[in-house]
């Protein structure tokens, strides 16, 4: 009966029937000038070497990734559309403007807006800025409520939506 001894150093795979997990063992061939008995050493130090170097260039590689996260941001800057879907009078001196706020960023954020009331003619206006209180996901809508003081006394009136504007960042 024939008993297998284990085998030492590079060979083939074992027979179990599975390759090897890395592919078969590279051999790298001895190059002119060296000679037989010292090129088994430098064999394993220029496969260390090898190994090492693609150590490092995934190291480099993951670096340069999170520098231009870090420097460019994770995906571009937020950005808004924002269009006024009714005004109407509260009392004389103010009115409620309802407008739309659309998030057309690629990332959640909370949106600042500016809305501007006007009359037809430009004779009585209004200012406001409004800060949501909360964030804004990525291609969501939100409806908001303020109440914009118009002047003069009793401009509330007049105002209408096509002159006035909403604009958010």
């Amino acid at each position: 009966m024939a008993v297998a001894t284990p085998r030492r150093g590079p060979g083939p795979a074992p027979r179990s029937g599975r390759p090897r997990p890395n592919g078969p063992r590279r051999r790298l061939p001895r190059p002119v000038g060296i000679s037989r008995t010292r090129w088994p050493a430098l064999r394993k130090t220029v496969q260390r070497i090898d190994s090492t170097y693609y150590l490092v260039a995934g190291f480099v590689v993951v670096a340069v990734v999170v520098a231009a996260i870090i420097i460019f941001g994770a995906g571009g800057k937020t950005a808004y559309g924002a269009s006024i879907t009714n005004i109407v009078p509260y009392d004389p001196s103010h009115v409620v403007v309802d407008f739309d706020v659309t998030n057309t960023g690629p990332n959640t954020g909370t949106p600042t807006c500016q809305i501007v009331t006007n009359s037809p003619g430009g004779s009585s206006t209004g200012l406001a800025n409004f800060e949501a209180h909360s964030s804004l996901l990525p291609r969501h809508r939100a409806q908001y409520h303020v109440v914009v003081a118009v002047t003069p006394v009793n401009g509330a009136y007049s105002v209408t939506i096509n002159p006035s504007s909403v604009t958010c960042h």
